[in-house]
């Protein structure tokens, strides 16, 4: 979301009074405009499809009044245009669903390789395309080792003023040898 006031808090309530979205991280990314930041929530604790129902979003800004911004949302199961499994080692099909929506964004694919050190993961190579999705993994130029390989497709869609992102991801352990690990151009 893109604020000119700070945010201090976000619920997001399954109707009639589920909390769902728990101690969320935030990020805040500058925009073109220097006094609007651009915040994104994001929640360690949702391992699983938001149930389908009835959702309200309480922004609240921290300023003198705690001005609050309320919305409904409504979500139910998407159906995507794509969708992405595994082949072998390093390749993958794509396979479209449905017609694409000339009203939404277009399904972005995201490559990424992920180093798992401290039970963190480590973002060490990622790409993105739009349009004539690989069908196997480009040259990278991550060093010898065992990894993650994410595979995903991000579909968009608006209710309003608000963007909905429905991600499949596929992911699987990848060993790198000396001869796989050259420069990408």
């Amino acid at each position: 979301m893109d604020s000119k006031k700070t945010i201090s808090s976000l619920s997001f309530i399954k109707w009639p009074d589920e909390e769902q979205l728990t101690n969320p991280s935030i990020s805040i990314t500058p925009t073109q405009d220097e006094i609007v930041k651009q915040y994104v929530y994001a929640s360690e604790s949702l391992n699983n499809r938001v149930k389908n129902g009835l959702y309200k979003l309480i922004i609240t800004a921290d300023d003198k009044e705690s001005t609050k911004w309320e919305s409904w949302i409504i979500l139910n199961t998407p159906k995507t245009e794509m969708t992405v499994s595994w082949l072998g080692k390093d390749k993958w099909k794509t396979t479209q669903t449905g017609l694409l929506k000339s009203n939404c964004p277009l399904p972005e694919m995201a490559i990424g390789i992920y180093d798992h050190q401290d039970s963190e993961y480590i973002k060490l190579w990622e790409k993105f395309y739009d349009e004539q999705f690989p069908q196997s993994l480009p040259k990278t130029n991550v060093l010898p080792g065992s990894y993650i390989l994410s595979v995903s497709f991000n579909h968009k869609r608006f209710q309003g003023p608000i963007s909905i992102q429905e991600i499949q991801a596929i992911t699987k352990v990848i060993n790198f040898d000396v001869t796989e690990t050259v420069e990408s151009n």
